[in-house]
C-alpha cells in the first residue's frame, strides 16, 4: 500500500494523506490522530490509513506535526492558528470535488476523537465519529501531556481563565443548534470516561441531543480503544453508505470475531472456520509444528482442513482468509495444541474444542 504525504500551504504548513474515492464521491471522510506513544520512535504519526483502505469515499488523513507530540489540531499560544489551517485545508477539498457540509465525516480516537468532536460540531460538519476523546483538554494535558500543554498555553503555569476555557471549547459547541449526526465509543473501564466522557454525555441529555453512543465493556483500557475503534468506524462508514456490514467482505483481524472449532480423531487434526456470513472468500491455512512451518494448503472455497498427525509436538493452524473481490485478507493462529506419541497412536478421539478468532 502506497503512501504519499503531501504538504498543504497556508499560514502554517499542513501535512496530510489523501486518497480519492471512486464510488462514494459524495463524501469525505476526515481522520484525526491520537498522540504517538510517548517513547516512540516516529512522534507524530497518521491513525486508520490501513483500516480505511477498502473504503470507498474520499478520505482525508491529517497529521498533527505542532508542538513536542501535537497541539490538538489547534495551535501555540492559545492562537488557534492550526485549528484555522486545518480547517482551510477541509475546505480546500470540500470545494474541489463539490462535497457538501453535511457529507464530511469527521473521525478519530483519544486526541484524534477530541478534534473530530470539536471540527465536527464547531464547523457544522454533517457525521462525527469518535473514540474515547478527551473532552476536556486542559485537564488532560496539563496532567498527561505537560509539554503538549506548555505548548498549546505558551507557558507552564497558564491562568485559570485559559485553563477553562481551553477544558470549555468543546462542551461549547453544544449551546447551539446540533445539525452534526453524532457517534461516540467509549468504555466505563476506560481510566478517562468519568472525567472527559460522563459529563458530555450528561451534557448532551440536559440539551436532550440525541447521538449514537456505544459503551463498549470488553474494552479494559483506553489503549484498548484504538484495537476496537476501526470496527466501530467502518460499520458507521458502511451505515452512512448504505451498505450491509454484516455481509461485506472488507474486514480486519481485530475485529472478524467468530469461532473456530477442532477436534482430534484418529490421527487427524480436523479444523473448521466459522464464516459462513462472508461472502466471496477463501481459506488457506498453515499447519505449524514446534514453531516450523509444516505444510501449506493453498486458497481454497472450503473452510475445512483435514490434517494427518505424523509426529508428535506443538502444533498450531495458521488459517487465513482473503476477499475473491480485492484480494483483501486477514489471518490469525489457533492456540498451541499439544500431542505425545502415545496419545497421536491411540487412534481415539482425543481433542474437540472451540476457540475465538
Amino acid at each position: 500500500m502506497q503512501i504519499i504525504e503531501h504538504t498543504y500551504k497556508s499560514n502554517l504548513p499542513i501535512k496530510y494523506v489523501f486518497s480519492e474515492g471512486k464510488a462514494n464521491k459524495d463524501y469525505l471522510v476526515v481522520v484525526f490522530s491520537a498522540f504517538s506513544p510517548e517513547k516512540a520512535d516516529i512522534k507524530y504519526s497518521y491513525n486508520y490509513i490501513r483500516s480505511l483502505q477498502h473504503i470507498d469515499c474520499h478520505r482525508l488523513f491529517i497529521l498533527d506535526n505542532f508542538g513536542p507530540r501535537g497541539c490538538y489540531y489547534l495551535g501555540a499560544n492559545m492562537d488557534f492558528e492550526v485549528e484555522t489551517c486545518v480547517n482551510s485545508l477541509i475546505s480546500f477539498f470540500t470545494r474541489k470535488y463539490m462535497i457538501s457540509q453535511n457529507n464530511v465525516i469527521t473521525a478519530g480516537s483519544s486526541k484524534g476523537g477530541s478534534a473530530a468532536l470539536y471540527f465536527g460540531l464547531k464547523y457544522h460538519y454533517g457525521h462525527i465519529i469518535a473514540g474515547a476523546p478527551q473532552t476536556k483538554i486542559a485537564d488532560y494535558v496539563l496532567n498527561s501531556a505537560k509539554d503538549t500543554a506548555a505548548y498549546i498555553f505558551g507557558i507552564s503555569h497558564p491562568s485559570r481563565e485559559s485553563i477553562q476555557k481551553l477544558d470549555r471549547i468543546i462542551f461549547e459547541q453544544l449551546d447551539k443548534e446540533i445539525v452534526s449526526e453524532l457517534h461516540l465509543l467509549s468504555s466505563e473501564n476506560d481510566s478517562q470516561f468519568n472525567v472527559h466522557i460522563k459529563p458530555f454525555l450528561d451534557l448532551l441529555d440536559q440539551k436532550g441531543i440525541k447521538g449514537h453512543v456505544q459503551i463498549n465493556n470488553e474494552i479494559k483500557s483506553h489503549s484498548q480503544i484504538a484495537k476496537h475503534f476501526p470496527y466501530f468506524l467502518q460499520k458507521v462508514l458502511y451505515q452512512l453508505f448504505g451498505i450491509d456490514f454484516e455481509k461485506s467482505v472488507t474486514f480486519s483481524r481485530d475485529y472478524l470475531q467468530k469461532t473456530y472449532h477442532y477436534s482430534i480423531a484418529n490421527n487427524h487434526i480436523c479444523f473448521k472456520l466459522d464464516c459462513h456470513q462472508l461472502q466471496d472468500v477463501e481459506y488457506a491455512f498453515y499447519i505449524i509444528l514446534d514453531n516450523q512451518v509444516l505444510e501449506k494448503v493453498m486458497y481454497q472455497d472450503n473452510p475445512e482442513l483435514v490434517f494427518p498427525i505424523t509426529r508428535h509436538g506443538s502444533y498450531r493452524i495458521h488459517y487465513f482468509v482473503r476477499s475473491k473481490q480485492n484480494g483483501e485478507k486477514i489471518s490469525n493462529k489457533t492456540h498451541e495444541i499439544e500431542f505425545t506419541p502415545t496419545l497421536v497412536n491411540s487412534g481415539l478421539k482425543l481433542i474437540e474444542r472451540e476457540g475465538s478468532i
